[in-house]
């Protein structure tokens, strides 16, 4: 076989987005080849390859002349050389066929090959912006979690007192980032997946929680999280717009003194034949109401124990929450108003234990749900407001109602400022300010006594 050296044929790339294809410049000596069928053979002598290109002339001539050696330095039957070469071919026309429809679809990143054989794919070069730049000697540092890891940490945050709705959420915000992540953590893994998490509202929640998990693998298993956990910081939530009115679907479902009157009138005739059930219900929407008491912490739920009647002595004006029983795990003073107390005296009588919870969240749900109160969530938006209206101090009012450490850095106040109230001084100004609001009026009162006297 003849070869004759015509000049340097140059095989680059181009980059469109995240893709490379290759990019073949010929010399002038083989010009009149542009846009004939050209098809391209690798070669391989004595350890050394190389290319070779030709129209359909010399594939006949490479077909009947040329002598392939396999490792035994045998020669290949003629069978296996065309059977190669139609290899080579179908390779060519999906090559040719990218290139072709990239120069006619610049804006395009993907393609599918009409030539035949397999559909061909350009090589996907790395996102830029992601891994940034990196020689070819750096590691990529990959941490593989297993699902005892993951399973570790759920009892561990369990074990701490975790409430299960709470447990809930971190278990199917964690598993969704490591099933996101294919369970390998690495930095364009995390970058890919806060892309995700950037366009979802509550985001900074979310990142607080994968953030406590990797924490938890960094102590236990010494993994290094760092670069990873200072992504995850810079994420927080879309800054609110500020407005100077409140939404018409605000205002309708924001709950009022005339809402809770109504709420009473209804239960009062739905328990009309059950006394029992009406003073169970009646005390709960006056206490939540008088107090802004979270639900969680007023009734029992799923078997926690909560409020009962060991706890309160109607002789005095307020009692103490227990930790093990407030959301923020600090013990707050209750107030008691004198409604409450004029509802609670008569519904104690008709419990028998004195430390069963006097209020079951999935009982009284039912049957509150069915009057103009709706929800016992909306309690607590009541109070606040209502506390506002009566000039009631504040600082007194986060004391009662137990806002969240992050709810005291927005009002700037410190733990050890609103804690040098003592008990009486917050139930005086209570009583002076919110105990003169009817919550049960007279009338009320009245229909109340009539049904326990049936």
């Amino acid at each position: 076989m003849r070869l004759e050296k015509v000049g340097r044929v140059k095989i680059g790339k181009s980059k469109a987005k995240e893709y490379e294809y290759p990019y073949l410049r010929l010399p002038t000596e083989l010009s009149n080849w542009i846009g004939k069928k050209t098809f391209v053979y690798r070669v391989s002598i004595d350890g050394h390859e190389g290319i070779l290109l030709g129209g359909e002339e010399f594939e006949q001539l490479l077909t009947k002349f040329a002598q392939n050696l396999d490792k035994n330095n045998e020669v290949v039957q003629q069978s296996k050389i065309e059977e190669r070469l139609n290899k080579l071919e179908n390779m060519f026309y999906q090559l040719y066929d990218v290139v072709m429809k990239k120069e006619a679809n610049p804006n395009e990143n993907r393609y599918n090959s009409t030539a035949p054989g397999v559909g061909f794919e350009p090589t996907r070069a790395e996102p830029n912006g992601l891994a940034g730049h990196r020689e070819n000697n750096d590691p990529v540092v990959e941490y593989r979690i297993t699902l005892e890891m993951f399973e570790e940490w759920l009892k561990v945050r369990e074990a701490q007192g975790l409430r299960p709705s709470y447990l809930k959420e971190n278990r199917n915000v964690v598993r969704k980032f490591l099933n996101d992540c294919g369970w390998v953590i690495t930095k364009e893994n995390v970058l890919d997946y806060i892309k995700h998490l950037q366009r979802l509202k509550r985001r900074e929640r979310n990142a607080n929680r994968i953030i406590d998990f990797l924490e938890y693998l960094q102590d236990v298993y010494k993994f290094d999280f760092s670069v990873i956990i200072s992504l995850f910081k810079r994420v927080e939530d879309p800054k609110e717009e500020k407005q100077l009115f409140a939404e018409e679907d605000e205002e309708e479902y924001t709950l009022t003194l005339e809402d809770i009157h109504k709420g009473i009138d209804e239960l009062i005739e739905m328990h009309r034949k059950n006394h029992v059930g009406l003073l169970r219900d009646i005390s709960l929407v006056v206490f939540m109401a008088s107090t802004g008491i979270r639900p969680i912490e007023a009734t029992s739920q799923l078997g926690k124990q909560t409020i009962s009647r060991s706890m309160i002595d109607l002789n005095q004006d307020f009692f103490k929450l227990e930790a093990e029983i407030t959301k923020t795990k600090a013990t707050r003073v209750i107030p008691l108003h004198p409604d409450t107390k004029w509802i609670l005296q008569r519904y104690f009588v008709f419990v028998n234990d004195p430390d069963k919870p006097l209020w079951f969240y999935e009982t009284v749900r039912k049957t509150i749900g069915k009057t103009a109160i709706k929800n016992l969530e909306r309690f607590r938006k009541f109070f606040t407001k209502l506390a506002k209206s009566v000039n009631f101090d504040q600082l007194k009012r986060v004391a009662i109602q137990g806002h969240d450490e992050g709810e005291l850095l927005k009002l700037k106040v410190t733990k050890e400022f609103y804690e040098r109230y003592t008990p009486q001084e917050i139930t005086k100004e209570y009583l002076e300010k919110i105990g003169k609001i009817q919550f049960l009026t007279d009338e009320h009162k009245r229909k109340i006594e009539e049904v326990c006297k049936r």
